[in-house]
């Protein structure tokens, strides 16, 4: 074991594996000045541990550290270079200047080969023929210089080349075995810059071959590349990230996990097995065995990479599936899918939506469904209130919806993942099933419309809608509505979202509808609400459960995203639930009274399957006497589901990176809109309110779900539940509320690529996400959005033509531009190519069209991969040189 010195810094591995370097602060080194003090070389042997002897002239200073050694040659394997910074020759111009110095050093021998006064700092890398050594611009530290350096003794070395790649300072580079990387450059240089970027790039083109952005929370400050070229060790504050450059994977691990401490340099030997530094618990230099943890991972990237490489990898365009595009000849691949974290993804998404099975059977079950009450309505008092015979049939009636939403879930949701590839759920309305029990139906069926017949609406409304996606009216409508609104949506949706996470039917409870002002501060027991609804000030903030839900459900939950752990969201909400599930706590679901001991008997259950019989294919095809109704019930529904699915799905395919840049449209619309209809459709025969797109899905893209293997996985869960009905239906609200804020938090970051510099824009823009959450509707803010957008404008262009353009605002040319007649047109392009004759019309036209929005080509920079221009630049050619 080798001992280093406390302010050791830069600990390297050389190139034999046989010794150890760091630099150490050497304090009377009077010859070189600088602000941190200078720093010279020490080596160790590895195997002893003893200090060998170096050249007095290795003795060097350098600022912002990184010393490199030459690959392993035969006649030299300690042959090390060290940027230097010495003092400028003393006259009135250069007096407390530095100039910058690269010497080479033959550690073995103990001779200098290479003195020389160039604009280069470090960090610095030699390439594997040890022909090229990389650096940073001395005057630029975010450009790279790549210098060519002779063989011999008091050789040369010339500047070849400037690269131009990162947006700020460059902090760790490394070069690619030759030909490893698989798009065959001969030279590649791996890079991380303080723009918490990792680049690969072509040193003969200039080309960025691969590009991740890392969230980290300090500079990379190690980077270490595999003998197979395959894999990339970085360091980034407490980040431990390993980047697979083959499969593009990236794993991330804590330096928690490898127990060591973040104040100590840190190293990994040349075959990136080990990972030394300080021992967190003993504070002393330790080794760690990295190996373990990379093949702990190795079977999770082979699944991925197999799943990838299938029949099922090319249907879902999983990250390395190589499914090329037959019209553009360009990638279709989702970038950074994978199929154990679509998983994952999904689950994330079920739990999100598990409330709807209770919830939903609980709203509609108030209609009474099919049980018949004989009671006339006297003074306004509910009809059947105590009528036991008509109170169990209604407990059946709920059961059957437990099973139907469920039911419904599963399906809708396993369609949209396997026909329209996205990571989107379907399940009953929140919004729509209130508005059909309490509004259509009427609470015990007190309304204008009786449950068969109110279900025989929805069930033409989903062939509505079939017709509409078909001739591509839906998507078309997707396309025409102004961008401002389409990212006002996804920030209303969010703001949405956090209302309902912090209310008490769905939420923590933190606020209820107030009598003075709109939104009143609770968080107190439901028990001790008031006549009004009202929290009493005695009892506000005293809600256990509420408590448990911020700090178990919100703050922990929080915490382990900030760190990266996988499945955080499952984790937060399961943890919740498990704590709210033991009876006779002050935080139980199951309180002690007639509706949880239903509840806690419907739970002791675990498994059991509830056949649906009272709601089942009810629908009443007599609509005469209800005509009026009838239809005033179809076309709310109708237009309320196109806004509001329609919406849905756009914000969550722009929050999945799925949306066309050009066409405004997402990928895979029109399948989506079709399933989301024949999904109504067959709800409405199992006896539930209009399903729709959910906005919780949005927990499972945020759990880096891209595909739709997520939807599927979330189908799956969803018919799991059928038979665990008993415990899906038992989260409780407050386990999923904080949940719901989080994703919320994460949605709203739309609101910067909102257009806030015109007002015509913005208005709209910031009425449809203020009318979103205090509407409690997602259709409402859109429609006032879309109203105030067409007012606005309209004014705007009849005053101009009035004036003969004399009279528009100062700033109009920052408008966003928009026209009716979007990419494609309106009728979808299928129709184009039956049209024409074309016998296999379904299939896509040969000739690239973004109307199709088959996939979303991946962006470096602006611009599509494979075509950076970011070319290198000769050494005087650029506009900045070194």
């Amino acid at each position: 074991m080798v001992f280093v010195k406390f302010g050791a810094r830069d600990l390297t591995f050389t190139p034999c594996g046989t010794h150890l370097a760091a630099t150490l602060p050497r304090v009377h080194n009077i010859r070189l000045h600088n602000p941190e003090g200078p720093w010279h070389l020490v080596v160790w042997s590895a195997t002893k541990g003893h200090r060998i002897a170096l050249p007095s002239s290795a003795l060097g200073l350098r600022v912002n550290g990184g010393f490199a050694f030459k690959p392993l040659t035969a006649t030299a394997d300690m042959v090390v270079a060290c940027p230097l910074l010495h003092a400028a020759p003393m006259t009135a111009d250069t007096m407390g200047q530095f100039m910058s110095r690269l010497e080479v050093y033959d550690l073995g021998r103990k001779e200098r080969m290479l003195k020389q006064d160039i604009p280069v700092r470090a960090p610095v890398a030699w390439s594997p023929g040890g022909g090229r050594l990389a650096g940073v611009a001395a005057s630029d530290p975010s450009r790279i210089v790549v210098l060519g350096i002779g063989q011999r003794k008091d050789a040369i070395a010339k500047m070849e080349r400037v690269l131009m790649k990162h947006e700020d300072d460059v902090t760790q580079l490394a070069f690619l075995p030759p030909g490893t990387h698989s798009s065959g450059a001969t030279t590649a240089l791996v890079s991380a810059g303080k723009d918490w970027c990792l680049r690969v790039t072509c040193v003969e083109s200039g080309r960025t071959l691969q590009k991740i952005e890392i969230g980290a929370r300090a500079p990379a400050k190690m980077l270490q590349v595999s003998h197979d070229g395959q894999l990339v060790v970085t360091v980034w504050g407490r980040d431990v990230v390993l980047w697979y450059l083959g499969s593009g994977r990236v794993h991330n691990y804590n330096l928690n996990a490898v127990r060591l401490s973040e104040g100590w340099p840190l190293c990994v030997s040349p075959d990136c097995s080990i990972l030394s530094g300080m021992a967190a618990e003993a504070n002393l230099p330790c080794a760690s065995l990295l190996k373990k943890h990379i093949d702990k991972m190795v079977w999770i990237d082979k699944i991925n990479q197999a799943v990838a490489k299938s029949v099922v990898g090319r249907w879902f365009k999983l990250d390395g599936c190589g499914h090329v595009s037959a019209s553009s000849k360009q990638p279709k691949e989702r970038k950074n899918s994978y199929f154990l974290t679509e998983m994952r993804a999904g689950l994330a998404t079920f739990f999100a939506m598990a409330y709807i099975i209770a919830v939903n059977a609980s709203i509609v079950s108030d209609t009474g469904g099919t049980c018949i009450c004989n009671e006339p309505v006297v003074g306004g008092a509910l009809p059947c209130a105590d009528n036991t015979e008509y109170l169990l049939c209604k407990a059946d009636v709920k059961k059957d919806l437990v099973t139907a939403t469920a039911a419904i879930s599963a399906l809708g949701s396993f369609c949209m993942g396997l026909f329209a590839n996205l990571p989107v759920g379907i399940a009953p309305g929140m919004g729509l099933n209130a508005y059909f029990a309490y509004t259509v139906v009427g609470k015990h069926g007190i309304g204008s419309v009786p449950f068969e017949v109110a279900l025989t609406a929805i069930f033409i409304e989903g062939f509505i809608f079939f017709a509409l996606a078909l001739f591509g009216l839906r998507q078309w409508l997707a396309r025409a509505i102004p961008r401002c609104i389409k990212l006002a949506t996804s920030v209303g949706i969010g703001l949405f979202l956090t209302l309902i996470g912090l209310t008490y039917a769905e939420g923590i409870g933190l606020v209820v509808g107030g009598t003075s002002v709109p939104i009143a501060l609770a968080g107190c027991p439901s028990g001790s609400l008031d006549e009004a609804g009202q929290c009493p000030d005695s009892v506000k903030m005293r809600n256990p459960v509420m408590w448990i839900g911020i700090f178990c459900g919100g703050v922990f939950t929080a915490m382990l995203m900030m760190y990266r752990v996988k499945g955080a969201i499952i984790a937060g909400i399961l943890l919740v639930s498990i704590i709210s599930w033991p009876r006779s706590t002050p935080v139980s679901y199951f309180p002690h009274d007639a509706l949880g001991d239903a509840a806690f008997d419907f739970f002791k259950k675990v498994v059991d399957f509830h056949p649906i019989q009272k709601v089942l294919n009810v629908q009443e095809f007599n609509i005469g006497e209800y005509g009026g109704q009838f239809g005033l019930a179809l076309i709310t529904f109708l237009y309320v589901d196109i806004l509001d699915c329609t919406g849905t799905l756009y914000s969550m395919a722009r929050y999945a990176n799925l949306v066309d840049p050009v066409s405004q449209d997402f990928e895979g619309s029109t399948m989506a809109y079709m399933v989301d209809s024949l999904t109504i459709t067959i709800g409405s025969v199992l006896g539930t309110p209009p399903v729709t797109a959910f906005v919780e899905s949005g927990a499972g893209i945020g759990e880096g779900g891209k595909t739709g293997l997520t939807a599927m996985s979330t189908g799956l869960c969803f018919f799991i539940s059928i038979f665990f009905a008993p415990i899906f239906a038992s989260i409780p609200p407050w386990a999923t509320g904080c949940v719901l804020v989080l994703v919320g938090s994460m949605m709203v970051q739309a609101v910067t690529d909102i257009n806030w510099s015109y007002l015509g824009d913005s208005l709209p823009a910031f009425v449809t996400i203020a009318i979103m959450p205090f509407t409690y509707s997602i259709a409402d803010g859109l429609i006032a959005g879309i109203c105030l957008y067409i007012l606005i404008n309209t004014l705007v262009w009849i005053i101009e033509k009035a004036s003969g353009g004399r009279i528009v605002p100062p700033n109009k040319d920052l408008k966003e531009p928009w026209t009716w007649r979007t990419e494609g047109g309106i009728m979808p392009p299928w129709m184009g190519r039956l049209a024409k004759g074309r016998k296999d019309f379904w299939r896509n036209s040969p000739s690239p069209s973004v109307s199709d929005a088959e996939g979303v080509s991946e962006t470096i920079e602006g611009k599509t991969a494979g075509s950076d221009p970011d070319t290198a630049v000769a050494t005087g050619r650029s506009d900045k040189t070194a």
